[in-house]
């Protein structure tokens, strides 16, 4: 019979690898994986196919358009001028109860008694949810590219170098929108409360605050770049396909911007990943389940 002190102890890695097989399953129980797909692809063929090609005749456009970068980032029929509305859903999806679900079950009587330090549960989870984002975006993308691919044919490979850099935007962009939504999970600590935050914050209060520096420059008051607006930065999803020189242009319908590459990239990675996790684990270290 083995003593304790014949038992090995687990390491940081693997107690991590734990950490993130079992948030895995619990996304795969509650079913979150097959329902933003569903939910991601039926944005997709709704939104950026279907609608499009109903209104063309009506609306007076073409579709799918007249190049392939007509398709991809034509305005709001665009599918990567759309995937914004894709990627707050699966923050919601996989962000919303992440850092409230042991304090609001109190599943944490179990969980926290183990030896695994708490920083460790929130990277586990943070690194099992981003895991389950990035295959759903990774679907949304393959199915973009073959739709692409059937409308335009060969004509769509020159824009596949440009495609891969959307794809990996997106990923840093999805990656903000979720270290968000753990850190709005942790302060708030009720699920509900965080998904109703999440999109009121992202799909109406960011675009209010977009509007009015729209309106204030294009009167000539003043240009200043909202760099510190993630929806923002998330232009870069569908403008990096053909990045112009310009970075603010005056139009028809009003005042264009463009954000700076490195500028929005940085935003993200310090603004919207590393402080708000930096937030949350430490909000989550210091709670007690009462």
């Amino acid at each position: 019979m083995q003593s304790s002190e014949d038992i090995a102890p687990i390491s940081g890695a693997r107690k991590l690898l734990l950490v993130v097989k079992y948030e895995w399953l619990k996304h795969f129980r509650k079913k979150r994986l097959y329902i933003t797909l569903f939910l991601s692809i039926t944005v997709l063929l709704l939104l950026n196919i279907l609608l499009p090609y109903l209104m063309a005749p009506l609306a007076g456009f073409s579709f799918p358009g007249d190049t392939p970068l007509d398709f991809l980032g034509g305005g709001f029929f665009g599918p990567l001028g759309n995937v914004w509305l894709v990627l707050v859903i699966l923050a919601i999806f996989f962000g919303s109860d992440s850092m409230s679900t042991e304090f609001e079950n109190k599943t944490g009587a179990l969980l926290f008694p183990n030896p695994i330090k708490r920083e460790t549960i929130v990277t586990g989870k943070y690194s099992a949810s981003m895991l389950m984002m990035t295959i759903v975006l990774t679907v949304y993308y393959f199915i973009t590219w073959i739709f692409t691919m059937v409308f335009f044919g060969s004509s769509a490979g020159s824009l596949f170098v440009p495609f891969l850099w959307s794809y990996g935007i997106c990923i840093l962009i999805a990656a903000g929108l979720l270290a968000t939504t753990f850190m709005l999970s942790a302060v708030f600590n009720k699920s509900m409360v965080t998904s109703i935050i999440v999109f009121f914050l992202f799909i109406i209060i960011m675009n209010i605050v977009g509007g009015i520096f729209n309106m204030a420059v294009s009167q000539g008051n003043f240009q200043f770049e909202p760099w510190f607006l993630i929806s923002y930065d998330a232009d870069l999803i569908a403008l990096i396909m053909d990045y112009p020189a310009e970075h603010f242009t005056l139009g028809p319908m009003g005042w264009s911007g463009v954000p700076e590459i490195l500028t929005g990239l940085l935003t993200v990675l310090i603004g919207y990943i590393i402080v708000p996790m930096g937030i949350a684990t430490v909000i989550y270290k210091r709670r007690d389940i009462s």
